[in-house]
């Protein structure tokens, strides 16, 4: 059985942040797979993005952590590779990127 595998005591010691840390996990594992199965890859590179910042700002927010240039330039290279390895450079990029934005604004 489970208990014989794991142990009785595997869940023991999990406090609150430790539960929020494995449903965040669980939960963003499960948004990237529906973004990868019914979006494009420039939606799930703006939806990174987006996590980024977002995650930027909540640590700001919760922890006081404070950004500094070397977070910035980190977080701008960490963005443009991201871009980068969805194979989107330059004017290939914008075209995709103001094609969506004609998409969303049709739809």
């Amino acid at each position: 059985s489970g208990v014989d595998i794991i142990g009785p005591s595997f869940l023991t010691g999990y406090t609150p942040t430790v539960w929020a840390a494995v449903i965040n996990n669980a939960l963003g594992g499960l948004l990237i797979a529906v973004v990868i199965k019914y979006a494009d890859t420039i939606m799930k590179n703006f939806s990174t993005t987006l996590s980024i910042v977002l995650t930027t700002g909540a640590s700001v927010w919760l922890f006081g952590h404070t950004v500094n240039l070397m977070s910035l330039v980190g977080t701008a290279l960490v963005t443009y590779s991201v871009f980068l390895y969805g194979g989107m450079t330059g004017a290939g990029m914008l075209r995709r990127c103001f094609a969506l934005l004609h998409r969303l604004d049709g739809a």
